[in-house]
């Protein structure tokens, strides 16, 4: 966590069986990811989250996506704008009531063993917080990085099998 106690900063990596193009085609499948993240939540604390493609590039991308999400009582709608490459995947928050800022970087490269992805976020709330409940936020925000980890590995395997 960063200096800023409203800022949460995390970095996650792991090698993916499948090529930087795989994993691509899997990130800008948005609405599958989100929906294999369902079943990989823990029960505890209790949390939601979906998402919708708003807008698409010509090439069928997201563009546009709004996210819902909710945890320890604090539920929230985001619209992210998505900027895809061929080893580099962005999303920017354009709008949110509770986050002033939301960056999350995807860095893919070529590994002997597959694809390495390295996943950078940084979440700024507009609001202070509690220190329990900032710790607790903290938590979930580097658990929902093992999350979208364990969905995207879905996501391939199902992606493969079509």
């Amino acid at each position: 966590m960063a200096d800023n106690k409203n800022v949460m900063t995390d970095e996650a990596a792991d090698i993916l069986d499948a090529t930087p193009a795989q994993v691509v085609a899997a990130l800008k499948d948005t609405e599958g990811l989100f929906k294999a993240m369902v079943r990989h939540r823990p029960a505890f604390p209790p949390s939601t989250g979906d998402a919708t493609v708003l807008t698409r590039y010509p090439d069928g991308s997201p563009r546009t996506v709004q996210t819902s999400a909710g945890a320890l009582g604090i539920s929230d709608v985001a619209v992210l704008d998505c900027m895809w490459g061929a080893k580099h995947c962005k999303t920017v928050l354009l709008s949110s009531r509770v986050l002033r800022s939301q960056t999350v970087d995807y860095f893919l490269s070529t590994h002997p063993d597959g694809c390495l992805l390295r996943v950078v976020s940084r979440t700024e709330l507009k609001i202070k917080l509690p220190a329990l409940v900032l710790r607790q936020i903290t938590r979930l925000h580097r658990q929902s990085l093992e999350i979208g980890h364990r969905a995207l590995e879905d996501v391939l395997a199902a992606h493969a099998a079509s």
